[in-house]
């Protein structure tokens, strides 16, 4: 009997990742700050997503009396080693499986996730209900959104127009409306921005979370461009003093976290001075499909643009009609 997919990736881990992670030196050191700024001695911490164990062994140093860490894939083999070779393995009590599946003896005093949109809010909204006493901190606590819009020939090239010249003598051109639906990582300089970034309204962790978050905005442009799309970026509050968030003045291969480029169905040019209207929406578990679908729009000059994630999931008209069908 072979085994699903999901089977096979919880058995394989992704060292790649976690050796992105580990030598992230700006990531973990702000992540080391903010726990020992908020992790008490004689604390229960709840690690979600443990991975290597980094964030368990860290709330370890900072004086917890117990840590849970919670991995749903084989990498929880290698993190026991870890914790055992360092002396933690008596105050780390490891779970495989996912957080919302499981069950803890306690009620904790702090919850750790790493940082990624839609998982951080779906494993910490969960956790505070579940697993969190009533004055139990979540880190990180909140986060919110920039956005800008941005020119980049260059972003745009290889995350849009990629697949629209043959390659191999073969036609790619099919690709194109799924890649130009997609929010992709990307990295943006100062000069890339077309007017200066707006903040949006703080997302709270510890409040309900609605299942569609939302924006409307006027941008006005600075210089005479192509615009190929939006740039945003979250800032995730870590602690109180502690906020770890993408460089925006940089752009470079160092920064912390990478933008997100949401971008358009194709490049329109947009001149100094004139206004931009653009919304911009959440959507949290679809269909038990996705963790999120990003909806955007832009409207220029007469033109308009709406986009949505969901156009970029290659879908058959069977899986369509049964989501239609709620099944």
């Amino acid at each position: 009997m072979g085994l699903s997919l999901r089977a096979e990736r919880s058995i394989i881990p992704d060292f790649d990742m976690h050796y992105r992670l580990l030598s992230n030196q700006k990531i973990q050191r702000k992540f080391y700050r903010a726990i020992r700024e908020t992790v008490r001695p004689g604390d229960v911490v709840l690690d979600i997503g443990t991975g290597s164990g980094i964030h368990a062994i860290f709330a370890c140093k900072a004086g917890a009396r117990k840590v849970y860490a919670v991995e749903e894939t084989a990498v929880i083999q290698l993190a026991k080693k870890i914790a055992r070779d360092n002396g933690y393995s008596e105050k780390i009590h490891f779970i495989c499986g996912r957080s919302q599946e499981i069950k803890l003896p306690e009620k904790a005093d702090v919850a750790v996730t790493y940082v990624g949109f839609s998982k951080t809010l779906r494993n910490l909204q969960d956790a505070r209900n579940r697993f969190l006493k009533k004055e139990g901190i979540l880190i990180p606590s909140s986060v919110e959104f920039l956005f800008a819009p941005v020119t980049s020939g260059k972003v745009y090239k290889q995350t849009v127009d990629f697949w629209s010249r043959k390659k191999y003598g073969i036609n790619w051109r099919s690709f194109r409306p799924f890649t130009a639906n997609r929010p992709n990582n990307a990295l943006f300089r100062r000069a890339d921005f077309l007017s200066k970034p707006q903040r949006f309204p703080r997302i709270d962790f510890k409040t309900a979370l609605s299942p569609r978050v939302g924006w409307k905005t006027r941008f006005r442009a600075g210089k005479t461009a192509l615009l190929h799309g939006l740039a945003c970026w979250p800032s995730f509050q870590l602690s109180k003093n502690v906020t770890l968030s993408s460089d925006t003045q940089q752009g470079s291969q160092k920064d912390p976290l990478p933008h997100i480029f949401l971008p358009l169905e194709r490049p329109i040019k947009i001149r100094r001075g004139q206004n931009l209207r653009v919304e911009i929406a959440i959507y949290f578990d679809v269909k038990n499909l996705v963790d999120s679908v990003w909806e955007w729009s832009v409207e220029y000059n007469g033109q308009r643009f709406k986009q949505s994630s969901f156009k970029s999931l290659p879908l058959s008209k069977e899986i369509l009609t049964k989501l239609a069908n709620g099944s």
